[in-house]
């Protein structure tokens, strides 16, 4: 008769890689903050979320000896804390929150911070990454320029309720033409041909076409919504002006790499920054964007190989590009239409994505400009496995290929 075997009861300890580490579990209006139990005779405090407590977190993980914080990214309610901790002087670890899920069973906000001090102290944690804060302050300015767009959006609604057409006249009515026109307008200007004297020479409608677009039903209540939607489009504008800084930042025209706008590069500088040493290689950045195959493998067998479900505007912003290539006379364009023709359009895309996130990864990190030429060699290692293909194929028809002299290698 075998004995059964007694379920031990002891915990096994891990060694504490960080032994002055803290917990923060963040809330709408309360904040648990737990430190290492031998620090302070209570060891789990709650706060509110008022900025003089905030200020008291700060002077309590002193006193307890604290040199190193764990949070999670809780919708923005992170963001303030996070700030008053890091000026302080802190190490402050911003969590992702899927890493931290508790056991299953109580679920309290006490137990959190516990947990966070916990996982932190054994090293089980890993910070996510976010930019310098002179590069998180240009963010705020980034996203002035969508709430540009709306205002625009604003201004063509105004006019076409008084039925004034100079929008579908003009390709853009917040340029110089558009502009001149809708200052006149708002100043109580109604002759036509005085409002289309303003027209730039650029302009490729003729000023009797634009005189035309002019004339509408102005009344007051639409008026007034085009001078709201025109004071705050020019406020916006009046803070965007980021790309101008980016080359003097960075040293690179990020506009060169193919696919990627001005409003592209403003957007990728705002969510990276302009160094990217905090990702060791580009698999590591490409696995922080979610650009990468996240490989489930048990019993030496592989369940899935999907990408992670990453909400990164950096990553949208790449996809967008890779998808603008699909009739690109460039090399990247070539991948992706090679691409497409071998997975789809949607993993084509994925695809074009990752390289060029290795690409821009290789720009910051060797503050090199983007040169299409290196993938010459790529191509032409690209043309003699077609051509082996080719000839592998023909082979087993019973043919036999013979090159052309006059063939030469096409190169977009």
């Amino acid at each position: 008769m075998t004995k059964k075997a007694r379920r031990s009861k002891s915990n096994i300890a891990l060694p504490k890689i960080n032994p002055h580490a803290a917990g923060i579990d963040i809330g709408a209006n309360e904040i648990y903050v737990a430190v290492p139990a031998d620090s302070d005779s209570d060891p789990v405090r709650c706060f509110t979320t008022f900025t003089d407590d905030l200020q008291s977190i700060v002077l309590w993980l002193a006193s307890c000896g604290v040199k190193t914080v764990a949070m999670e990214s809780t919708g923005v309610y992170w963001i303030p804390l996070f700030q008053i901790l890091e000026s302080a002087g802190f190490e402050v670890f911003l969590v992702n929150s899927r890493h931290v899920k508790n056991v299953p069973g109580r679920k309290t906000d006490v137990s959190d911070a516990q947990w966070l001090q916990y996982l932190h102290s054994v090293g089980l944690l890993r910070a996510s990454f976010r930019p310098p804060q002179e590069v998180c302050a240009l963010r705020h300015r980034d996203n002035l320029v969508q709430i540009s767009s709306k205002h625009v959006l604003h201004m063509q609604k105004a006019l076409t309720q008084m039925n004034v057409q100079i929008h579908n006249v003009i390709t853009d009515i917040t340029g110089v033409t558009g502009l001149r026109i809708i200052d006149e307008i708002l100043a109580g200007t109604r002759d036509v041909q005085k409002l289309a004297a303003l027209r730039d020479g650029r302009i490729k409608a003729s000023a009797e076409t634009i005189a035309r677009s002019l004339v509408g039903d102005y009344r007051r209540e639409h008026l007034f919504t085009l001078a709201q939607s025109l004071r705050h489009h020019k406020a916006s504008v009046a803070e965007i002006a980021i790309h101008e800084h980016i080359y003097r930042i960075t040293g690179i025209d990020l506009t060169r790499i193919p696919g990627i706008e001005t409003q592209a590069a403003r957007t990728l500088f705002c969510e990276i920054g302009p160094v990217i040493d905090r990702f060791a290689t580009a698999k590591h950045f490409a696995s922080w964007l979610g650009l990468c195959p996240d490989n489930r493998i048990t019993g030496g067998r592989v369940l899935s190989a999907n990408t992670r479900d990453v909400r990164s505007r950096a990553a949208c912003i790449l996809r967008m590009a890779a998808n603008s290539l699909h009739r690109s006379q460039t090399r990247l364009g070539d991948f992706f239409r090679r691409m497409k023709g071998r997975l789809g359009t949607p993993k084509a895309i994925t695809a074009t994505a990752h390289k060029l996130a290795r690409i821009l990864f290789h720009l910051l990190r060797e503050r090199v400009a983007y040169d299409d030429s290196i993938f010459a060699q790529q191509d032409q290692q690209h043309r003699q496995r077609k051509l082996k293909q080719i000839a592998t194929q023909a082979a087993a028809y019973g043919f036999t290929l013979v090159a052309s002299p006059q063939a030469q290698p096409s190169v977009s």
